[in-house]
């Protein structure tokens, strides 16, 4: 038997198809060597006499003579056809099911990553969400990554909380950007975790020290500020704190990722979305720019899985909001989605 001239680890081969081939051409070689010694031997037994030793020729495997050795030769050459239709469908199916194992473990292992839990501000579904406390009771859950949303206060630092007031996760009111930062941490941001009275919103730059040996990546999202000129002040701390190359910098804001790109070459830059035509929109200018992922509503992914391929054959990731339930954490596991956020850690994942 020849050696299979193709290396089955080897994902560029395209290793069911070559496999499948090549085994048809062996079987093929074959099937037309047993043609060619078939008519070889007829015509021997036609042309010559049959003294007694041939009835040796006439005995099959199973012991049953046939009336010439050119009938047994044409029941084993049948015999060998039909093992040989047998063997190719076998491979056939057995190929089939390689390469479906092939594709969902390309799916599951897209880029090289494992499976990618992110805490959504933080380990919100316990501490009180994009505090110090949600994010190291994330880490001490076992989170692989952290997100956060950032603004910028009316004196110019970075700070963590997501709506552009303080009304809803705090003891006060009025615009984030429109309080210093010593206002801010004057707060209580605990109110809708009581239990954590006390908590404090923390600065962009508290929350990646926190994330410093501890964090696969940081997802932190542009949200308000007092005008485009402050993302420069996120994207520094990135860079001070040495996280640009393992940041994934979120916004639904197009204009405000071209500006994070003209800033940094290698912050990976997140398209926030959830629907068609923008998802087309971000698959384009990240196949424009080279370094940028896909970060979707989940059910627009769940309702679209192709999309899922579409994206990895242009080499882009994408990664999915915010999934609390272990069984649609299966159903995205299932259409490839390797990058989940969620407010609790105990969904199945």
């Amino acid at each position: 038997m020849p050696k299979f001239p193709y290396n089955p680890f080897d994902s560029s081969v395209g290793f069911g198809r070559k496999f499948i081939q090549w085994i048809n051409n062996v079987l093929k070689d074959i099937g037309s060597d047993l043609k060619e010694n078939k008519a070889r031997v007829d015509n021997l037994i036609r042309n010559a006499p049959q003294p007694s030793e041939v009835v040796d020729l006439r005995v099959d495997a199973d012991g049953v003579e046939h009336a010439t050795a050119g009938d047994r030769i044409t029941k084993d050459y049948d015999t060998l056809t039909s093992q040989y239709v047998y063997l190719t469908d076998t491979v056939d199916i057995q190929v089939k099911d390689i390469n479906q194992k092939i594709l969902e473990s390309k799916r599951s292992f897209a880029f090289g990553y494992e499976f990618e839990h992110i805490a959504h501000r933080g380990f919100s579904g316990v501490a009180p969400e994009s505090t110090i406390a949600a994010f190291i009771e994330a880490i001490n859950a076992g989170f692989n990554s952290l997100e956060t949303d950032v603004q910028i206060s009316a004196d110019g630092v970075p700070v963590c909380i997501h709506d552009d007031t303080v009304d809803r996760t705090t003891n006060g009111s009025g615009l984030v950007k429109a309080k210093t930062l010593s206002q801010l941490q004057s707060l209580d941001a605990s109110k809708l975790k009581p239990y954590y009275s006390g908590a404090k919103i923390p600065t962009f730059e508290e929350y990646l020290e926190v994330c410093k040996g501890h964090c696969k990546y940081i997802y932190p999202e542009i949200k308000s500020y007092r005008s485009q000129n402050d993302i420069s002040l996120i994207v520094d701390l990135i860079v001070k704190h040495g996280w640009e190359t393992k940041c994934i910098i979120q916004s639904f804001r197009y204009d405000d990722l071209r500006i994070v790109r003209n800033l940094n070459p290698s912050i990976t830059l997140g398209y926030l979305l959830g629907d068609l035509s923008t998802f087309n929109n971000a698959l384009d200018k990240i196949k424009t720019d080279g370094n940028g992922i896909i970060l979707s509503e989940y059910t627009f992914m769940l309702n679209n899985p192709s999309l899922v391929e579409v994206a990895r054959k242009e080499g882009i990731d994408i990664a999915v909001w915010t999934v609390d339930s272990a069984e649609i954490i299966q159903r995205l596991k299932k259409i490839g989605i390797t990058r989940v956020m969620s407010n609790y850690k105990n969904v199945g994942w």
